[in-house]
């Protein structure tokens, strides 16, 4: 079969990269990220931090560690680490799975728990799409 199109968009999926991780016995969860605390500390192993898109955190739904590589977690996984590193005490509490793109005129968004996910959480889960804009409409001054 053969479709006409002027972009073609694959999500394919990411894997963390974490082969040294499991060779130095660091513990990885069910989605093979590094498991860290709230802190980013990888457990048992004193000084030793992790965070960015190699680690699994906790869903703040689902209370279930998950893989989640976006470059806004990295950056507050870095601040995390950085602030316990410098002496203070900070926690990354975990994520709630939103996720925003733009492909041209297209915006795609998610929160929460896909389907499928909340299933396997324990909910029974109702599902919707909705179809809206991302901006209020601009309005002419009254006069």
């Amino acid at each position: 079969m053969t479709l006409p199109a002027d972009l073609i968009v694959l999500g394919l999926g990411v894997r963390p990269a974490t082969e040294l991780a499991l060779a130095a016995g660091l513990p990885l969860g069910e989605d093979g990220g590094v498991l860290t605390d709230r802190r980013m500390r990888v457990p048992g192993r004193d000084g030793l931090w992790a965070g960015g898109d190699c680690v699994e955190v906790l869903h703040r739904v689902s209370q279930r560690r998950v893989y989640v590589p976006l470059g806004t977690h990295a950056n507050k996984h870095g601040r995390v680490i950085g602030t316990n590193l410098g002496g203070g005490y900070a926690t990354f509490p975990g994520v709630v799975g939103t996720a925003v793109t733009k492909v041209c005129d297209l915006e795609v968004a998610r929160t929460g728990l896909l389907e499928a996910e909340a299933w396997r959480a324990g909910f029974e889960p109702v599902s919707g799409t909705v179809r809206s804009t991302t901006r209020a409409p601009s309005r002419s001054p009254s006069r």
